[in-house]
Formats: structure tokens, C-alpha cells, sequence
């Protein structure tokens, strides 16, 4: 995506929360799925590992999802 006005690449930065968005199943799932199909050039902060485990160990404390599928979700980052 090109901001047509400063004539440069544009780039998302993102949270450990939307990143969380785009890997469990969220009522904002939809919405960061589609604007990550749109612009897949995302940036995020380096925390941004660890606060994605919290999230993980949330979700499998709340029981909203099984060790398998945390360990998917953690394995299945597109984010270097």
C-alpha cells in the first residue's frame, strides 16, 4: 500500500493483541484476517512473543482452547 501523498510504503505496526486476533478466534477475527489479506506488511514490537504467550495461557486457563491448539497457534506465527 502507497500513501499517494508522501509517495512512500505504508507498513501496520501491530500488537501482541491483534496478532492474537489473527490466530484464535475472536469476535475481531474477521475484520484482521481481511485487513491482513488486504496489507500483509505488518510490524510489531519485540515483546511481541511474549505477550502473545500470555495471551495463549489466558485463553488455555479460561479453557477457550487446548494445549494442541495453543501450540499450533504459537507455531503457526508468520511474524520473524
Amino acid at each position: 500500500y502507497y500513501d499517494s501523498y508522501w509517495r512512500r510504503k505504508t507498513m501496520i505496526v501491530v500488537d501482541a493483541n491483534i496478532i492474537s486476533y489473527l490466530y484464535l478466534p475472536t469476535s475481531f477475527s474477521v475484520k484482521v484476517d481481511t485487513l491482513f489479506k488486504i496489507d500483509p506488511d505488518w510490524s510489531a514490537p519485540f515483546l511481541w512473543r511474549s505477550e502473545f504467550r500470555n495471551v495463549l495461557a489466558l485463553y488455555l486457563r479460561k479453557g477457550l482452547i487446548n494445549f494442541d491448539n495453543a501450540l499450533g497457534a504459537y507455531g503457526g506465527q508468520v511474524f520473524v
